[in-house]
């Protein structure tokens, strides 16, 4: 009995080191810029499944639930203000229908080749935006504190960052994503400086900040690459759809020939991630169920990018039908994705606390 017991105790010291020896191991190798496990979870416009996104309670609340970076998606403002909303257009996201003095804003426009009407936040000056309430934008998630937060500003974001750093004694990375650049270039404005700018102000800009920056087209990233030291993402959309840049200048590059070897060289000549849509990874068959994986990781691995896949949540209708959110991220983790993009990050964190844990990942 006592021999038993005695075993037991010595396979159960040697599995927490090799776990501890396994996250210290894989965490050293994927380079990270601050105190990050392996994979990263990220906080999808904060904690969006909860609350609703992009205002300061999402991104405490993520953070809250263990989110190790927090996602702030950047428009432009009519005075040239970056604020936070994952699109221009803000019908869906605030209460601006609701108020009667901006009812002659209400516009149609093209925007990246879509055709959209609604309010758009270059024809609002930053003071006015400041009167809008934002909103839950889907209609199946809690709608009980709509109308209780206000637009944030893209340096607001940043103040915020920088005193929970203090208040958490902890370093808090963030990954902010410029929307539709060359629409906005085409407008007169420039992000890409703004943003730079803001970094460089609050000292985000430096090659050991744990900061992404991430866009959907090209030609920002490559300028991105000499103007700033903090790491670049190239997003990945739909196969069938090409970055807006590449559009512009008549020369479409569909996201499909971007992923495979030659694509992914080409990326890590100015990028050092690649975020795909999750089914880039784990392709769906005809009656939604996950399939074995594709190369797509082992690809990237090889050129020099990390991996972070978007987005995971836990609603029935963006699932797999044959596993759960549990089981959808422990696949991608098993497949040896850098992070995840989650509207969830509790649950991210969890299935990463359950998954470095299993005996068998230890032994591999």
């Amino acid at each position: 009995m006592k021999r038993s017991l005695l075993n037991f105790i010595v396979i159960a010291l040697l599995a927490a080191c090799a776990s501890q020896s396994l996250v210290m191991s894989n965490s050293a190798s994927l380079s990270l810029r601050g105190p990050y496990q392996k994979p990263l979870i990220v906080g999808h416009r904060g904690a969006c499944g909860y609350v609703p996104e992009h205002t300061i309670r999402s991104y405490k609340l993520a953070l809250a639930l263990g989110a190790d970076y927090i996602e702030p998606d950047l428009v432009m403002t009519k005075d040239a203000v970056l604020v936070v909303r994952h699109e221009n257009e803000i019908s869906m996201t605030t209460d601006v229908a609701q108020h009667p003095e901006f009812r002659g804003r209400k516009t149609q426009k093209t925007i990246d080749g879509q055709k959209l009407t609604g309010w758009f936040t270059e024809d609002f000056t930053l003071a006015e935006l400041k009167t809008l309430r934002v909103v839950e934008r889907l209609p199946f998630r809690s709608h009980r504190e709509d109308r209780m937060y206000d637009v944030v500003t893209f340096e607001e974001f940043l103040v915020f960052v920088r005193a929970q750093e203090k208040i958490r004694t902890q370093t808090i990375g963030i990954i902010p994503e410029i929307k539709h650049s060359t629409y906005f270039h085409q407008l007169g404005f420039d992000p890409e400086l703004q943003l730079v700018e803001l970094l460089k102000k609050y000292d985000f800009d430096s090659e050991k900040a744990p900061v992404i920056i991430q866009s959907a087209e090209i030609a920002n990233l490559k300028r991105l690459k000499s103007m700033t030291k903090v790491e670049l993402l190239q997003l990945i959309d739909e196969p069938d759809l090409a970055p807006a840049d590449t559009v512009a200048a008549n020369t479409p590059l569909h996201y499909r020939d971007m992923v495979n070897p030659n694509g992914f060289h080409a990326m890590h000549e100015y990028a050092q991630w690649v975020s795909p849509d999750k089914t880039y990874i784990f392709a769906r068959d005809k009656d939604g169920h996950i399939a074995t994986p594709t190369e797509f990781v082992a690809e990237a691995h090889k050129a020099g990018l990390k991996v972070l896949p978007w987005t995971f949540r836990v609603e029935p209708q963006y699932l797999p039908k044959n596993v759960d959110a549990k089981g959808e991220m422990k696949m991608y983790f098993e497949a040896g994705v850098d992070g995840i993009f989650t509207d969830f990050a509790d649950v991210g964190v969890f299935v990463r606390r359950q998954f470095w844990a299993s005996p068998a990942k230890m032994l591999r």
